[in-house]
C-alpha cells in the first residue's frame, strides 16, 4: 500500500512542506556548527589576545619569582573574566587567578602547556579538576630574563555554550517564522496547481461519461493551459463526430427509408396488377429505387474506406493524367448521353504526376456526374488539367443551374444536395461530393468551387508534388 496521499493537493503540500522542513534543518545544522566553530575560533583568538597582554606586562619585570601574580591577576580576571595561569619550565604553577598555586598539581603534561613550550600556541577543551569545569584553554610561550614560562588564559565552556544555546533559540524561533510563511506559500502555490488539474479530473469524468459540452477553464500555468486547451479541442472534436454520426444515421435512415417504403408501396400494387404492361412499368420503378439504394451504400462504403485512410499510406504511382481524364470521361458517358451533354477534354497527352490514379479518378467522375445531374441537356461539361507551380490542377466546369453563395461552404457535407427535389430525380445520393474531398485531403490537396446562380459551376483539384 503507498504511504503517499492520493490527492494530488496533499501531496504537492506535503511535498513542499518537507522540502521546507528539510532545508530549514539542514540550514539550521549547517549554522550551528559553522557558527560553533567561528564563535570558539573567535574566543581562542580573545584569549590569546589577553594572553599576549600578560606577557607584555611580565617583559618589564627583572624576577619573575618576586612578582606578585595574585595581585597582577586579580583586576585583570576580574574585569575580563578570564582565568590565568602561569607555568614555569618544570610544569610548576608559579601563579593562578582562581586558585593557590601552592595546591595545584604540575602542570607539565597538559596538552596546550606541552604545545606552548614546543614553540606553538596550544589549546584544549577539557574538564579542570581544579575547578570542576569544562574549560576552553589557550597558551603561549615567552622568555622573561632567559627564563621561559606559558602564560595560560582559559574561560568556561559553559558561558560559551549559553551563548550559542541564546543564538539557536533564536534561530529557531526565525525558522519557525519561516516555516509558517513557507507553509502559507505552499498551500497557496499547491491550490494553484492542484484546482486546474481537478478541474481537469472533473471535466474527464464528464467526457468519459459522454458529456463534450463541458470546457475546461484556463489557468496561470502555461502547461496546465496548453493541457486544458488540448482536451477543450480533444472534446469539442468528439462532440462534433458524435453529432456528424447522430446527423449521418439521421440522413442513411432517411435516405434508405424512402425508397424502402416505396418498394413496399410498389410491391403491394404489383401484387393485384395483372396487366404486363403495368407490370412492366413497376419492374422499372422497382430497379430504380433498389439501384439508388446500392449505389447509396456503395457510397457509404467508398466514404467508410476514405475516412479510414492515413494520408502517408496512400499508394502514388506516375500518372498520365491525359489517360486517367479519358477514363474518367467514358465512365461518365452513358449517364451524360441521355441528356446529350458533351463531355469537353482539354488536356495534354504527355502530362503525368504522382497520384492514386483509382481515387483520382474517382474524384473526378463524381464531379463530372455531378456536374450532369445539376446541367440542362444539350449543353457542355468542360474537363481539363495542367502542371502550376508543382501542383496538378484539374478542373470541372458546367453550365447548369449553378449554387447559392451561401450553400457553397456546405455542398461537401454528407447528403448535402443543392436541390433535394432534383437530386431524387436524377438518383444522386448526396455523397458524391463528400467522397471527392475524402479522396483530395488523401492526397493533402484541395477543392475550390467558383459557381455563378444560373450560370454554371467551376470544381478546381489542386494536389502538391
Amino acid at each position: 500500500m503507498s504511504l503517499l496521499p492520493k490527492k494530488i493537493f496533499t501531496r504537492l503540500l506535503s511535498f513542499n512542506i518537507a522540502i521546507i522542513l528539510v532545508v530549514i534543518v539542514s540550514l539550521i545544522s549547517l549554522f550551528n556548527i559553522s557558527f560553533s566553530s567561528f564563535y570558539y575560533s573567535e574566543k581562542e583568538e580573545d584569549l590569546e589576545s589577553k594572553a599576549i597582554l600578560i606577557s607584555n606586562l611580565l617583559s618589564v619585570e627583572s624576577d619573575v619569582e618576586n612578582i606578585n601574580f595574585n595581585e597582577l591577576f586579580n583586576s585583570l580576571s576580574t574585569k575580563t573574566n578570564t582565568r590565568f595561569t602561569i607555568i614555569d619550565r618544570q610544569g610548576i604553577v608559579l601563579g593562578d587567578s582562581h586558585e593557590n598555586p601552592d595546591s595545584m598539581d604540575s602542570h607539565i603534561s597538559r596538552p596546550e602547556v606541552i604545545n606552548a613550550f614546543l614553540g606553538h600556541t596550544g589549546t584544549s577543551i577539557r574538564f579542570s579538576n581544579t575547578i570542576n569545569l569544562e574549560m576552553l584553554y589557550l597558551a603561549i610561550a615567552t622568555t622573561i630574563n632567559d627564563e621561559q614560562i606559558v602564560i595560560r588564559a582559559s574561560v568556561p565552556t559553559s558561558s560559551l555554550q549559553e551563548n550559542l544555546i541564546e543564538l539557536s533559540i533564536q534561530i529557531l524561533i526565525a525558522a519557525i517564522i519561516i516555516l509558517i510563511i513557507g507553509f502559507g506559500a505552499s498551500l497557496f502555490i499547491s491550490r494553484k496547481i492542484a484546482q486546474p488539474l481537478e478541474r481537469m479530473v472533473r471535466s474527464a469524468q464528464l467526457f468519459a461519461r459522454g458529456d463534450f459540452t463541458n470546457r475546461i477553464r484556463s489557468s496561470g500555468i502555461s502547461e496546465i493551459n496548453s493541457l486544458s486547451k488540448t482536451l477543450n479541442a480533444m472534446a469539442k472534436q468528439l462532440d462534433d463526430d458524435i453529432r456528424v454520426r447522430k446527423e449521418f444515421v439521421a440522413n442513411v435512415s432517411h435516405e434508405l427509408k424512402t425508397p424502402l417504403t416505396a418498394l413496399k408501396g410498389y410491391v403491394e400494387t404489383f401484387k393485384d396488377i395483372d396487366n404486363e404492361e403495368e407490370k412492366a412499368l413497376l419492374l422499372d420503378v422497382l430497379d430504380k429505387h433498389t439501384s439508388r439504394m446500392n449505389q447509396i451504400i456503395n457510397d457509404l462504403l467508398d466514404l467508410s474506406k476514405l475516412e479510414e485512410t492515413d494520408r502517408s499510406l496512400i499508394r502514388k504511382d506516375n500518372t498520365n493524367i491525359f489517360i486517367l481524364l479519358n477514363n474518367a470521361i467514358n465512365r461518365c458517358e452513358y449517364i451524360s448521353s441521355k441528356k446529350n451533354i458533351k463531355l469537353e477534354l482539354s488536356c495534354n497527352e504527355d502530362i503525368s504526376f504522382m497520384v492514386n490514379e483509382d481515387l483520382i479518378e474517382d474524384a473526378v467522375v463524381n464531379l463530372i456526374n455531378n456536374a450532369v445531374q445539376y446541367s440542362n441537356s444539350n449543353t457542355t461539361i468542360k474537363i481539363s488539367s495542367n502542371i502550376s507551380a508543382n501542383e496538378l490542377m484539374i478542373y470541372v466546369k458546367d453550365f447548369g443551374i449553378g449554387i447559392k453563395k451561401n450553400e457553397i461552404e456546405n455542398i461537401f457535407k454528407r447528403f448535402y444536395c443543392v436541390d433535394k427535389s432534383h437530386s431524387k430525380m436524377t438518383g444522386g445520393t448526396g455523397l458524391g461530393l463528400s467522397i471527392v474531398k475524402h479522396i483530395v485531403n488523401a492526397h493533402k490537396g484541395q477543392i475550390d468551387v467558383e459557381s455563378q446562380l444560373g450560370e454554371g459551376s467551376t470544381f478546381t483539384i489542386s494536389i502538391p508534388k
